[in-house]
């Protein structure tokens, strides 16, 4: 007997958090690059702001993508194949 399997993947509120952190971290990162050119053309630069914006960015990448693998649910259906 031959058998039908239907699979069907989708994220819960685990993964659904892993997608925001892993799209929203290069966004993040880029307003700190923006932060940082505009305090390098300062009178007296901090750089501490910028650099806990790219480390911040950086950790919500690599636990977005650790977010999404843990996050992902899977369903399997399997019916009886119709013989001909």
């Amino acid at each position: 007997m031959k058998y039908d399997i239907h699979t069907k993947q989708s994220f819960n509120d685990t993964g659904t958090l892993g997608v925001l952190l892993f799209l929203g971290a290069p966004i993040l990162a880029a307003l700190g690059y923006l932060w940082l050119i505009s305090e390098l053309h300062s009178f007296r630069p901090s750089l501490v702001g910028p650099a806990m914006i790219f480390i911040a960015a950086g950790m919500g990448s690599l636990g977005g993508t650790v977010c999404m693998l843990i996050g992902r649910e899977t369903f399997a259906t399997a019916y009886p194949k119709k013989e001909a």
